[in-house]
């Protein structure tokens, strides 16, 4: 688990490419 802080950033980036997804679907 010594790349936690790595897997957590990732998740993070995923999770906000997620949201300006939704976002744009919503704006369209």
């Amino acid at each position: 688990m010594y790349l936690s802080s790595g897997e957590s950033g990732v998740k993070k980036i995923g999770t906000v490419s997620a949201y300006f997804k939704t976002q744009s679907i919503f704006n369209s």
